[in-house]
């Protein structure tokens, strides 16, 4: 559902609008005087009158031309849905070409106007907008805004006539049958509506010879009602032309900031999820495989590359620092063995080991990622070659740093010594023991990165598009 204000001079206008349908519509008069509170209690009656559900309307539009309300209205109706208002203005997008000298100057109504014009009659039109100001806008099939003409609408007529004649009174307004009348009221009644469309007929006339175009005149406006019966048969009366927008380009703006804000909030879900995953992966059994009872094969390298392929570079950081702190709290408390060892050996060796490997790791998975993208439009060798990457920089980037701090050390020459008695092999030297371990980690973390988390990705990217909240 989405909800459509519009806000004018003297009426403001709302619609609810289903699958492009109008289904329910109101209008009460515009009150600068009333503040935010009172019309999210008025917008809230309109929606619990009609039993509508606040939390299924997706979205709104405001369409205004009082400056001193539209902030008000628009946060009113933002707190009720607890959706953005998109406030219309010629800076949206909406395929209309403004051919004027200031197109600032153009007020939203006569906006929605042009663009409901285009999209519905796709014809040169003269739309004829009825109602605080009568407005008369020229907009051709090629969807270009040539310009309009502005007159003082019929009831402003009406109440400058009773306001100035002190003999005369206002009263109720519609067409009487005849135009002579034979008392004051019949008598101004006449004047005010059959003149308003007597006016309406010839500056008609007036701008087809100017613009030497047959038009398609479209009528609309909240005073529409008043001069419909007498204008000629060949215009089209289309009252609440802003709830007409629904169904333009507008709605599509619309439309894509929803699916925006959708995909954050499924970005954000997901992003929690990989973080709770490391996490889980990081803290319980579940996220390490044993290799011949002396080394540790880690997980956590999946939930990284789906990261990095998801989310880019900076999240792919992100999750790799998170890793780089699930070791760092690994060393510290004794969950793994080798940490005291290696903490009371190089302190800052040991924090810049844990931390700037796996973090530079998903940095860089991320980027190239980012840039195979271009070759690479559906992902599937991208999310393989990055899925492997990360098992890649992961060894090459903590093997050289702890080489770097931890090669002199008591607890890598006794490690060299029990990967000899273990596997049978001459690992005495360091170097040796290095390509060993590195061969055997290297091996299994990358066969199950390239597995699983391009797999991984593989789901991720079809539920995301099979949800439509693709970039």
């Amino acid at each position: 559902m989405i909800l459509l204000v519009d806000l004018g001079n003297t009426n403001i206008s709302v619609g609810v609008y289903q699958d492009r349908k109008p289904i329910y519509f109101f209008k009460t008069s515009s009150d600068k005087l009333k503040s935010k509170i009172e019309y999210i209690e008025l917008f809230d009656q309109f929606l619990a009158y009609h039993q509508i559900v606040k939390e299924n309307i997706e979205g709104a539009i405001l369409s205004s031309v009082v400056p001193q309300l539209t902030s008000k209205v628009a946060q009113a109706v933002s707190e009720l849905i607890n959706h953005q208002c998109l406030i219309i203005s010629n800076k949206l997008k909406s395929g209309l070409r403004i051919s004027i000298d200031n197109p600032g100057e153009l007020g939203s109504d006569l906006i929605c106007d042009a663009v409901g014009a285009i999209n519905d009659y796709k014809e040169d039109c003269l739309v004829i907008d009825v109602g605080t100001a009568t407005k008369f806008l020229v907009v051709t099939k090629d969807k270009v805004f040539h310009g309009c003409a502005i007159a003082p609408g019929l009831q402003i007529s009406a109440q400058s006539l009773w306001n100035s004649a002190s003999q005369l009174s206002d009263v109720e307004l519609f067409a009487p049958e005849k135009i002579i009348g034979k008392n004051s009221k019949d008598s101004m009644r006449a004047g005010i509506v059959y003149g308003h469309a007597a006016m309406i007929i010839q500056l008609t006339k007036a701008i087809e010879h100017e613009t030497k175009k047959t038009l398609t005149k479209i009528v609309t406006g909240g005073s529409a009602v008043f001069v419909k019966n007498i204008l000629h048969q060949n215009i089209y009366i289309i009252p609440n032309s802003f709830l007409k927008v629904y169904t333009t380009s507008i709605k599509k703006t619309l439309e894509v900031r929803i699916m925006k804000r959708n995909k954050t909030i499924y970005r954000m879900s997901l992003g929690a999820i990989l973080i709770a995953i490391m996490l889980i992966l990081g803290f319980t059994p579940l996220g390490t495989i044993q290799i011949g009872g002396l080394f540790t094969i880690t997980l956590l390298g999946i939930p990284l590359a789906i990261a990095a392929c998801v989310y880019g570079p900076g999240f792919g950081a992100l999750i790799g620092l998170v890793w780089g702190v699930i070791s760092l709290i690994q060393g510290i408390t004794g969950l793994d063995p080798s940490g005291p060892l290696l903490l009371e050996f190089s302190p800052f060796g040991f924090v810049v080991t844990c931390l700037v490997p796996r973090t530079l790791t998903g940095f860089l998975a991320g980027l190239i990622y980012k840039l195979n993208t271009k070759w690479d439009k559906k992902g599937h060798i991208n999310s393989v070659i990055t899925s492997a990457l990360v098992s890649i920089f992961n060894t090459l980037f903590f093997m050289t740093s702890f080489v770097s701090f931890f090669y002199n050390s008591d607890m890598f020459k006794g490690k060299a010594q029990e990967l000899s008695a273990e596997w049978n092999v001459n690992a005495f030297n360091p170097i040796l023991f290095i390509i060993f371990f590195v061969g055997v980690n290297f091996i299994v973390e990358l066969s199950v990165n390239i597995i699983v988390g391009s797999a991984a990705v593989f789901g991720i990217e079809k539920a995301t598009k099979s949800l439509k909240i693709q970039d």
